[in-house]
């Protein structure tokens, strides 16, 4: 019991590491985007 309750445990750390990652770079291509409308150039 105690093993299955902790392979689950590190599927949702995954999968929160995974999502955390993915909003990382949607705003940074939000980011990009307006900056890029302003005329601004930054390099991340």
């Amino acid at each position: 019991m105690g093993a299955s309750k902790n392979s689950e445990f590190a599927q949702m750390q995954g999968a929160e590491e995974i999502s955390q990652r993915r909003i990382w770079i949607i705003c940074k291509q939000d980011i990009s985007s307006a900056t890029q409308q302003l005329g601004w150039n930054l390099d991340f």
